[in-house]
């Protein structure tokens, strides 16, 4: 049987994802109070940014494989994730201490 990523490895591949350098991305679920949270803390500061939810497969597979490069298996990954301008920032409380430098 296959694992997770392993079906989505079928459906998408295995290649590389790169996230624009002059956008903000948030990866997130719906329901997710912590998602919420982040996409406030962007519109506060009027940061405009690009929602990727989770429940699109190619969303989750690029999510899978950013996380993956940066040593975090799939099943420990959390939501939000935030890239700010190509930068990966980490979830909703990492988000609030990068934006106090703005």
């Amino acid at each position: 049987m296959d694992t997770v990523w392993q079906w989505l490895e079928k459906i998408f591949g295995n290649g590389k994802v790169t996230l624009p350098p002059d956008r903000n991305v948030v990866y997130s679920k719906p329901g997710c109070e912590h998602c919420a949270r982040a996409k406030e803390l962007l519109a506060a500061k009027n940061i405009s940014y690009e929602e990727r939810t989770l429940i699109n497969k190619k969303h989750r597979h690029d999510l899978m494989i950013l996380m993956q490069e940066r040593g975090i298996k799939s099943q420990n990954i959390t939501t939000p994730q935030i890239w700010f301008k190509g930068e990966y920032v980490g979830g909703a409380n990492e988000l609030e201490q990068y934006l106090l430098k703005f």
